[in-house]
């Protein structure tokens, strides 16, 4: 158990990077076996991951593919998917906890319904060379609205934040 209460499993692990002492590798194993049980969250998790590295090309690629599968019934809205394991956080509460605007621009563009005149003319004019048009918000909640387990949406976690997200905090552009 560490400090906090958290269960954890130490190991000593050598490979090429070197020896790391006291690696909690409970993360993974916990990782591992959400996938192995529920293997259709994989491309989820894999784009909430994206959005907190700031891979808008990784991100773009895997929404154009699921555009192209025709938007199967059972496929995952990854524009709003909320990652069970990493506290229901949603592509824009990673996109703001790891300070990647651009992403949390496209994601805007994507799956909200900020006013169109809102947006920075190089972002509107990425998406149209990207050609990601805006989605049609009928019947589908604004990203802005997610909460994670904490009840927080990304408004209320920017707003714990330094840096970037006053301007937008103060502009209203997380705004649900």
């Amino acid at each position: 158990m560490s400090n906090t209460g958290q269960e954890q499993v130490l190991c000593n692990l050598n490979n090429e990077g070197g020896l790391q002492e006291g690696l909690d590798i409970m993360p993974l194993l916990v990782e591992a076996s959400y996938l192995k049980t529920y293997p259709e969250e994989r491309r989820g998790r894999a784009f909430v991951e994206f959005a907190g590295e700031g891979d808008v090309i990784s991100m773009i690629e895997m929404l154009k593919e699921d555009a192209e599968d025709g938007g199967e019934a059972d496929a995952i809205d990854l524009l709003r998917y909320q990652d069970p394991i990493g506290d229901m956080s949603s592509a824009l509460h990673a996109a703001v906890s790891n300070n990647n605007v651009t992403v949390a621009w496209l994601l805007l563009w994507l799956a909200s319904s900020l006013d169109t005149a809102q947006f920075p003319q190089e972002i509107i004019a990425q998406a149209q060379e990207l050609e990601m048009p805006r989605e049609a918000m009928v019947c589908k909640p604004d990203i802005r609205s997610l909460q994670d387990s904490n009840g927080m949406t990304a408004q209320q976690r920017a707003a714990t934040m330094e840096g970037n997200w006053k301007e937008w905090l103060n502009h209203g552009w997380l705004d649900s």
